[in-house]
């Protein structure tokens, strides 16, 4: 009874947020178009092939003394988007569409670029820096992007702009029509990753700061631009407070600085020139982090710097302090016992785990603690540094819950109809189970297709022949099924039915937790004979009629497609009614729930993990596939209503 809804769900189209890829083209292979691509004055017309990532309005233009052409083509068109000489036009540009730009240069070299016509990203609509000394807050959202800026040189002078930032970052310095004057990688090679431009300013000019992120890397900065002040020179030497420095491992110290002449160029940063040793602010807070030596630099403008000498020592062990002096694991577990090195800045903080029982409890190469049987064995700690010893007794308890999946999908019955979608949807959750670790190991999976309800019965039996009191056996159906009367039932490939009430008898008799997960029309009628999620006895007894009790004790676990009254809806991810692109919208959102797109075949993340621990119970799940289903089914105007009992059941479904 399950029906197809061919064209349900389109892929979205992703658009990024860069504002160009590589320019394409012989001379140029290795040019980005966050940088400034140079056209000689050969006479020659040099190509550039390009795809914008966003729909946008982009500027092209050429700076420089030369007289230079160019047209703008979409590629393979025979007819340009638009030509011009000077030259600077506008064109408005599709995301990932292919485009050529040819560009020839007369009587003197030209550079070009490419940007995007939007406030603080094109020469035309550069950001006005109307107090340029406060500098400005910026970041770098999207992989190549370009900020553009303008201030007036207030005195004439040296001045020092410079960007502070996690990132590689690269500057230009230019004139009032965009010519480069200077431009800058690294402030520091090879320690300073930011940039920094010296240059002569001339009272009243105006000049444009070009910065960019080298390659396709994003983050904020920082602009800061010194400018002198009237008669302000560069300073002649930096005199730090301090020449030599000795911390421990953790330890901080500040470092300040004067500037000599007084009243010359200030401008200064600190770097450390061993960031494993030692890190440095650009205030002077210096942070110890490794034992060794180091250098403090700090560089000035014009070429002037001085330098603090840093060593840093070792932090002796003074103790050792164990978390927990005893602990329970089951047989098979993995786990790390937690011990304190005193004090918290130790250097040396490794220690050695010895088990009194190998055979109960073992130590692997990582020093984490193996269960291996039910006993008991006293775990002794020693520190590396110092030899402090310390002593946990640990017990082992017999094996944890043991997880079996079996997965029955239903998708061409004998009488030829046919569910379209149904072997993707058994093959997906399949895998999804497979790829799960209960506990640190894989559950026992078996999948079958296309069988009767004796063959179903059968295979019910086998799956789970092996169950104990402590395990969870989860049985997934997708098929026809539905609602007569108050019995719910089952369709299997020959036309054979399995009843909720005969189903249920067998799965009594299955040691441990049963999880059911019913993907059919009107499966909610395995839970309530009624629409609405009201999880009372008459409910239980729907589906157990005459035991509602051993449902309520607790050996049951239920998720349904549906509520009782609902059809339960396959859909196409693409908008084709192909195997491959056809699933359950249930069976689709449990997949995902459990870190498997079973279109893409492909892992993900857990997505039901709400609380981010790495495992998904079924409660989550349940809010998971409650939420996934409406949205892939909004679309077409159809409601299909996830069910669940117990609500807010913690029992583990997924975990990695």
């Amino acid at each position: 009874m399950k029906r197809t809804l061919a064209g349900l769900m389109l892929l979205a189209l992703w658009l990024a947020f860069a504002s160009f890829a590589r320019a394409q083209d012989a001379s140029f292979s290795d040019a980005l178009l966050n940088d400034r691509l140079a056209v000689p004055a050969d006479g020659q017309t040099h190509a550039f092939v390009f795809s914008p990532t966003a729909n946008n309005l982009y500027a092209f233009q050429s700076f420089g003394a030369g007289e230079a052409e160019a047209a703008l083509y979409l590629i393979d068109e025979p007819q340009p988007i638009d030509r011009a000489t000077g030259f600077r036009f506008e064109a408005r540009l599709i995301a990932d569409a292919t485009y050529r730009l040819e560009v020839s240069a007369q009587n003197a070299p030209v550079e070009v670029e490419v940007m995007r016509s939007a406030l603080g990203r094109s020469f035309d609509q550069a950001i006005v820096l109307t107090e340029p000394a406060k500098g400005y807050d910026k970041s770098i959202a999207r992989a190549y992007d370009t900020h553009w800026f303008r201030f007036t040189a207030p005195t004439s002078g040296l001045c020092s702009i410079r960007s502070s930032s996690q990132i590689n970052t690269v500057g230009y310095l230019l004139d009032e029509a965009g010519n480069r004057l200077a431009v800058s990688d690294n402030l520091y090679s090879p320690y300073g990753l930011d940039f920094r431009i010296q240059h002569h300013l001339t009272a009243g000019r105006t000049y444009y700061v070009r910065v960019s992120g080298r390659g396709e890397e994003t983050g904020a900065y920082h602009l800061t631009l010194a400018l002198p002040d009237e008669g302000q020179g560069p300073p002649s030497a930096l005199r730090l407070s301090a020449q030599t420095l000795t911390l421990e491992e953790g330890g901080t110290a500040r470092l300040s600085y004067a500037v000599e002449p007084q009243g010359a160029l200030g401008d200064a940063v600190f770097l450390s020139a061993d960031p494993r040793v030692a890190s440095v602010s650009p205030d002077g807070e210096v942070v110890a982090l490794n034992a060794g030596q180091t250098q403090i630099i700090l560089s000035g403008v014009a070429g002037v710097e001085a330098r603090a000498t840093l060593t840093v020592e070792q932090v002796p062990a003074t103790g050792l302090e164990l978390l927990s002096q005893s602990l329970e694991l089951h047989a098979g577990e993995l786990s790390e016992l937690a011990c304190r090195v005193l004090p918290e800045r130790a250097s040396n903080r490794r220690v050695r785990l010895v088990s009194s029982d190998p055979a109960v409890l073992s130590i692997d190469r990582q020093g984490r603690l193996c269960a291996l049987k039910p006993g008991e064995a006293v775990v002794t700690v020693t520190t590396e540094d110092g030899g402090f010893q310390a002593e946990a007794r640990v017990t082992v308890k017999r094996e944890k819950s043991r997880y079996r999946a079996l997965i029955m999908g239903e998708q061409r019955y004998a009488d030829g109809r046919v569910r379209t979608g149904s072997i993707n949807t058994a093959q997906g959750l399949a895998d999804t189970f497979a790829r799960q670790r209960y506990g640190g190991k894989p559950p026992e999976v078996t999948l079958n297709l296309d069988v009767s309800a004796d063959e179903a019965v059968a295979l019910i039996r086998a799956a789970f022949a092996d169950a104990q009191p402590t395990d969870v056996n989860i049985l997934y159906i997708n098929c026809h099924g539905g609602l007569t009367g108050r019995q719910a039932w089952l369709e299997f490939h020959d036309g054979s039915r399995l009843s909720a009430k005969k189903l249920e008898r067998m799965l009594r008799r299955i040691p441990g937790t049963i999880v059911l997960m019913i993907d059919c029309c009107q499966s909610g009628s395995f839970i309530s004979g009624t629409a609405q999620a009201s999880f009372n006895r008459r409910m239980a007894q729907t589906f157990f009629p005459g035991s509602g009790a051993r449902f309520l004790s607790s050996k049951y676990r239920l998720l349904t497609s549906t509520s009782s009254v609902q059809d339960s809806w396959r859909f196409s991810s693409d908008g084709t009614d192909t195997e491959d692109a056809m699933s359950t919208a249930f069976g689709r959102s449990l997949a995902e729930a459990g870190g498997w797109d079973l279109i893409a075949d492909k892992p993900t993340r857990l997505r039901a993990d709400l609380n981010q621990d790495k495992r998904v119970t079924l409660h989550e799940a349940y809010l998971y596939a409650r939420s996934r289903v409406t949205h892939f089914l909004a679309r077409a105007g159809v409601r299909q209503d996830v069910q669940v009992y117990p609500a807010g059941s913690p029992l583990t479904l997924f975990e990695k």
